[in-house]
């Protein structure tokens, strides 16, 4: 393992000292991105993690012939990633080898997807240290890499980012086509996806008469939004007999929600500090003087980097040489993750980490922009 973290830092130096062309700077980020996930996914002779048993289980079951409709409360079952590509690419390699070598392939190239939507807007070396600061948070290899549904949908959702805030030819279809991967691979994605877009759309709307360096009209946004929002009711009511109003229900209304709206809706400050995820006081320090010397130095730096974030958003939100789209993410991502420190409650929706995790995919460059700002 110390070979592999020492090939991390050795790519990161020939980056930094100019050693390579910037072409390959994506294959850089591509290397890096193998090292972290596969540390992951290879341990031992199985899969590994909580969440990716019951999809082995739910593959292993589509394999077998096992009927899935009816099954929304059983979420891997409404996966075409377990229940149609795992199987399917099963017929070649045994399943538990799709789930630790193939199907993480989707993830490693996430980063890599960033790279280019970053590159358009920070240029090369600013782009490859986002990806890799964005693959290097712990979540990405220790938590999603456990996840084959979040895998294959967070690909579509970082191509998504390229086709929103990049220049690229057909946006409207591959818009399109990403709500649908995400749609089929995994809902909680699917609903990030769909909420990032409604926030792009309206704080364009909003600012359109301050905002004049946008990439994305406005419709190939809106169309996308309501064929996903369509498509997402009606896909996962086909779990459900065709009852199309039972998905909201069946999806929104676990006990895990009731939980988290029960905090969001305290007014009391004691309550809410008390209500906090452990991981929210640690990512806001509240835990300093209890850590030991190594976390009170892990929380400082934690810190910095949290501050450099927030301030590197500001540099971006307030240029007018960054795309509308792009500054629109980070408006929203900013919200995602204030919600979860205003609001402690909703962190219990996901958890904290899932949604810095997803708000990463357009706050990365803020951190690089405060230390690199050329």
């Amino acid at each position: 393992m110390m070979y592999l973290i020492g090939l991390i830092i050795l790519i990161i130096i020939v980056v930094a000292t100019n050693r390579v062309p910037v072409k390959f700077y994506w294959i850089g980020v591509l290397i890096i991105s193998a090292i972290l996930v596969y540390s992951t996914t290879l341990l031992g002779s199985s899969v590994v993690g909580s969440d990716i048993q019951g999809e082995l289980r739910a593959a292993r079951n589509a394999i077998a012939g096992v009927p899935v409709f009816g099954e929304v409360e059983n979420q891997n079952a409404t996966s075409l990633v377990t229940v149609l590509l795992a199987p399917a690419l099963a017929r070649v390699i045994d399943v538990v080898w799709v789930f630790k070598v193939i199907l993480p392939i989707f993830l490693i190239f996430v980063p890599v997807v960033l790279y280019f939507a970053y590159k358009g807007q920070f240029g090369e070396q600013n782009a490859f240290y986002a990806a890799v600061f964005f693959a290097i948070m712990p979540v990405y290899s220790l938590e999603i890499a456990t996840i084959v549904k979040s895998m294959v949908a967070e690909f579509f959702f970082a191509i998504m980012i390229l086709a929103v805030v990049g220049k690229m030819k057909w946006k409207l279809p591959v818009i399109i086509l990403c709500l649908l991967g995400m749609v089929a691979s995994h809902y909680t994605i699917a609903l990030a996806a769909v909420a990032y877009l409604t926030g792009i759309l309206g704080i364009r709307m909003v600012l359109y008469k301050w905002w004049k360096n946008a990439e994305t009209p406005l419709t190939t946004l809106g169309i996308p939004l309501v064929i996903g929002v369509m498509v997402f009711a009606f896909y996962y009511s086909l779990y459900l007999g065709g009852d199309i109003n039972r998905v909201v229900v069946s999806i929104f209304s676990q006990a895990w929600f009731s939980q988290a709206s029960s905090v969001i809706t305290t007014h009391k400050v004691d309550s809410l500090v008390n209500n906090y995820p452990a991981i929210v006081k640690v990512a806001l320090g509240m835990d300093f003087f209890d850590a030991t010397l190594w976390g009170k130095i892990f929380r400082i730096v934690q810190i910095i980097t949290q501050a450099s974030i927030v301030i590197g958003a500001a540099l971006i939100v307030f240029k007018s040489t960054f795309s509308a789209e792009f500054k629109a993410g980070i408006i929203c991502s900013l919200i995602l993750v204030g919600l979860c420190v205003v609001a402690p409650g909703f962190s219990y929706i996901l958890n904290m980490t899932r949604f810095y995790h997803i708000a990463l995919f357009f706050l990365a460059p803020c951190l690089v922009m405060v230390w690199r700002p050329k």
